[in-house]
């Protein structure tokens, strides 16, 4: 893809998007490997209960600023906050094996400062800095 105005068009009816803070960044990409399969931002993803495991991959690209000020990147499913990683490199690689059920719906990644990482309360999120499409669950 470009960043022609087609293909920009193309990657929001996909759904292979995510919003940042600014033009510049942070820049956040993730996708799922399940049952043998990646999937990437706005792909559905056909849960088989016969494999729970995961695999969740956040690839994420921050400006020196946001290391001196320790924004964390935080890994999030309908059911709530599954992991919180502190950002602590330029262009960073997080992995991290969950188990999904029937009951999920979605897995997303975003970046920002919290009070408490781990409470969904939208007064514990200081700043979002960017928020990635979710990987949908059927």
């Amino acid at each position: 893809y470009t960043l022609s105005i087609e293909d920009v068009l193309r990657g929001i009816v996909k759904g292979r998007v995510f919003i940042s803070r600014e033009p510049r960044g942070p820049i956040l990409n993730t996708a799922i490997y399940y049952n043998n399969r990646l999937y990437s931002m706005g792909d559905v993803l056909s849960y088989n209960s016969s494999e729970r495991s995961a695999k969740v991959i956040a690839d994420v690209e921050v400006g020196e600023e946001l290391l001196k000020e320790g924004a964390v990147l935080r890994l999030l499913s309908s059911k709530g906050v599954l992991r919180v990683f502190h950002i602590s490199g330029k262009l960073s690689r997080f992995t991290e094996v969950v188990d999904i059920d029937r009951d999920d719906r979605f897995i997303r990644a975003e970046i920002g400062y919290y009070a408490d990482p781990y409470s969904l309360d939208p007064n514990s999120v200081t700043e979002l800095l960017a928020l990635g499409n979710p990987i949908y669950i059927s």
